[in-house]
């Protein structure tokens, strides 16, 4: 059903496009990983694009990504969602070829959300701030609990 609510969301943006690029991405990041996928670029008069991508990779097994931006093929940049490991990003493209992205994970498992340590003063009625929950670490064990990847890609 929900790939039916995208189809028809995205159907009459497809009437409208200038041209498509496929391509093929090997991908590594950090914290480790490395990715291979399928993907489309669609390119519209208007300097707008979507671009998605699916593939298999290391250690999540599988990925899937859609983003949205503006640019050409020289030089773009778009905002994304990894369907899995689930991530935003934002991701600049250079020359149709080299790909950089930055993304965060917007988990409540992710290490970018610890929880903060509050008590109220019943006298003054004033919150005090005791720190963190626990210390400020990042756990690298596997990309959806990271709270950063950053990723270079490069599609032929």
């Amino acid at each position: 059903m929900n790939k039916l609510i995208i189809l028809l969301i995205l159907s009459p943006l497809l009437v409208f496009s200038q041209n498509t690029t496929e391509y093929n991405e090997w991908n590594v990041g950090l914290p480790p990983g490395v990715s291979y996928t399928w993907g489309k670029t669609i390119y519209f008069d208007n300097n707008m694009l979507i671009d998605y991508q699916y593939g298999i990779a290391l250690p999540s097994v599988g990925t899937a990504k859609i983003s949205f931006g503006i640019g050409g093929d020289n030089f773009a940049t778009l905002v994304g969602f990894r369907l899995f490991p689930i991530l935003t990003s934002l991701q600049f493209n250079f020359n149709e070829r080299h790909v950089f992205s930055v993304e965060i994970s917007p988990s409540e498992y992710s290490d970018f959300y610890k929880k903060e340590q509050w008590i109220v003063d019943p006298e003054s009625g004033e919150a005090i701030f005791l720190g963190m929950s626990d210390a400020y670490y990042f756990d690298f064990e596997h990309p959806s609990i990271s709270p950063v990847i950053v990723t270079w890609g490069l599609r032929f």
